[in-house]
């Protein structure tokens, strides 16, 4: 339980495990970078396999005979 209702030293305490409030902020940086790229690949992957269902779907009975069933790769 903390003893102090001083909200700077409520937050001074809450952040007391890095060392300065820019390695908080690195760190958050960093995080939220991470969770973006994440975002942007999984809505990327999502486009191409909808371009490959796409480009499957469109094919006759007869090209899928030909040609094959479609693998995405």
């Amino acid at each position: 339980m903390r003893s102090s209702s001083d909200p700077s030293q409520v937050l001074f305490e809450d952040f007391s495990v890095c060392s300065s409030l820019t390695d908080l902020q690195l760190k958050l940086k960093k995080e939220a970078l991470q969770l973006e790229r994440s975002v942007n690949w999984n809505s990327t992957t999502q486009i191409h396999r909808r371009k490959g269902l796409a480009i499957a779907a469109s094919r006759t009975k007869t090209q899928l005979t030909e040609v094959g069933p479609f693998v995405h790769q």
